[in-house]
């Protein structure tokens, strides 16, 4: 993964989350998805805890970055309005001058 330099900005709306999530058990896990950690932590043989969740505003330009080090396409959750107007359809943010394009 790249590195992406984290820009906090106020006010634009684009927000990075990074939830900490302990888990204890009696074998190394390695790498796990979503699923499996819920699987172990609330079936399995393992116990789980949130920690800190760090939560950050963040630039426009440190938002595109982070997408694509997720392999996202930016166009997912920035739109190229100077002022997006959002309109909430199916549970997702999707700006109305620019959905569709």
């Amino acid at each position: 993964m790249s590195d992406v330099k984290i820009v906090e900005q106020a006010g634009t709306g684009l927000f990075r989350t990074v939830f900490q999530f302990e888990v204890l058990s009696q074998e190394r896990l390695g790498d796990c998805t979503l699923e499996r950690l819920e699987y172990l932590t609330r079936e399995g043989s393992c116990s789980g805890a949130f920690g800190e969740t760090e939560e950050q505003e963040v630039s426009r330009e440190t938002m595109r970055g982070l997408l694509e080090r997720q392999g996202s396409d930016p166009s997912f959750l920035l739109c190229e309005c100077e002022k997006p107007q959002w309109d909430q359809e199916e549970g997702v943010p999707q700006c109305r001058e620019c959905y569709g394009r």
